[in-house]
């Protein structure tokens, strides 16, 4: 009797942890800070073998009072959602959605931005508008954001949790259901803004060319750095090796032509620290 209440207990606790399991995460990266502002990327991506189509989704992020000024302010940074399609497009619909508010309360201060996924009516245009996330988790950038408006910068950054009322949480498609919004179990990821080995990285389009710019965090010392380009996400050459203090360059890619849709060109950091180390950037994609 001992054995099979101890075999059932095991049972019981494997289910319960297959039911626990979150079926995406969501993080915080590349925080950087200013005089009176403080800038971030948000993340999601997969955690299982199962794709994720991106619907309603609200982030919340909560800070500690006294942290913002009474007039703190959230906005987006024009052109940093990375969220792509089912048809390997940029999902450009989403950022015309985002809902971003600063909620001041007594105890603390809630940072709030609200995704409202595109509308579609038929397969067709959820295949060309939903985005799709794997489990890639340096690709799936929601966006990238700033709060104007800060007296003290936090230590970290971390997601509220609530059992009602304000929270983080998300609701994901299923196409196998009728395209039903299912509720996700999420995966939330703080960030410490003093380990960083990297405050931002961003490329921006200038006609044919590529301005590439970043800046390095204090908690490791870069002695290395490769820029490297890719126009599959996969198979990556060396655009530049350059010295570690190096922290812009230019690029003029030659992506192949699609036959429907517009290419996507894909660049990222290799960052060498101490030893044999190698630290890797998220990725950042531009579309021609």
């Amino acid at each position: 009797m001992y054995r099979l209440g101890f075999l059932m207990g095991l049972l019981l606790a494997a289910l319960t942890m297959k039911a626990q399991k979150a079926d995406m995460a969501v993080g915080i990266q590349q925080v950087h800070v200013t005089t009176d502002a403080l800038s971030f990327d948000l993340y999601v991506h997969a955690t299982g073998s199962a794709k994720q189509y991106l619907g309603f989704c609200d982030f919340v992020l909560a800070f500690d009072k006294g942290r913002l000024r009474p007039d703190a302010e959230l906005t987006y940074v024009d052109g940093s959602m990375q969220l792509q399609t089912a048809e390997q497009q940029l999902a450009g619909r989403y950022p015309l959605t985002y809902v971003m508010r600063i909620y001041q309360r007594e105890e603390q201060d809630l940072v709030y931005i609200g995704i409202d996924p595109p509308r579609f009516r038929e397969a067709s245009e959820f295949v060309s508008w939903v985005a799709e996330v794997d489990g890639a988790e340096q690709i799936h950038r929601v966006g990238r954001f700033q709060i104007k408006g800060v007296v003290q910068a936090p230590d970290s950054l971390s997601f509220h949790q609530a059992d009602k009322g304000l929270r983080t949480q998300c609701y994901n498609f299923r196409p196998a259901e009728q395209f039903a919004a299912r509720a996700t179990k999420l995966e939330m990821k703080a960030i410490a803004v003093e380990s960083q080995w990297l405050e931002y990285f961003d490329v921006v389009r200038d006609g044919a060319n590529v301005q590439l710019k970043w800046k390095s965090g204090e908690a490791i010392t870069w002695q290395r750095l490769s820029v490297e380009r890719s126009y599959d996400g996969k198979v990556w050459e060396e655009l530049a090796f350059t010295p570690a203090s190096t922290r812009n360059i230019s690029d003029k890619p030659s992506p192949p032509a699609l036959l429907d849709g517009q290419p996507l060109v894909y660049y990222r950091l290799v960052v060498g620290a101490n030893g044999d180390k190698s630290l890797i950037s998220p990725i950042r994609l531009i579309q021609f």
